[in-house]
């Protein structure tokens, strides 16, 4: 399936709507506040692998994510937001119930969704690699 990639300038629209959520006034204030260096925030940004890191900040910190990704002003109250102990990947679903999640986000037209599971899928692939990988060494 052939989609767009997040570009350059929706990109930097994300990082000013962190700018001005946490009253940042540049990157490196941005990457430390993603716990990363300045070095590694300017290569994630160059490689387009700063959007998971994003997220997942956002997440973490309870931000709006539809107005983060999208400048959506939309606000959603605190208490709608999703706890940790409700959250539905808690359930135990099927492979097919999944699998339908994944299609239902890669063809709903959100590029920016697509974009961060296709990268957390990758993550996830190469983590799994990786392991197997250490414990093939470990014997």
């Amino acid at each position: 399936m052939s989609r767009k990639k997040i570009t350059n300038s929706e990109l930097n629209e994300i990082l000013t709507r962190i700018k001005s959520i946490r009253n940042l006034k540049n990157n490196k204030d941005v990457a430390v506040l993603l716990n990363i260096s300045g070095s590694d925030f300017s290569n994630r940004k160059k490689r387009g692998t700063l959007l998971p890191l994003i997220t997942q900040w956002a997440i973490d910190e309870k931000i709006n994510i539809e107005h983060l990704l999208n400048g959506d002003e939309k606000k959603i109250p605190p208490d709608s937001c999703i706890r940790e102990e409700d959250a539905s990947y808690r359930d135990k679903k099927s492979v097919d119930a999944l699998l339908e999640s994944v299609r239902k986000i890669l063809t709903s037209g959100n590029k920016v969704a697509a974009e961060v599971l296709e990268k957390n899928i990758q993550y996830f692939v190469r983590v799994i690699e990786t392991e197997k990988k250490t414990v093939t060494r470990k014997k």
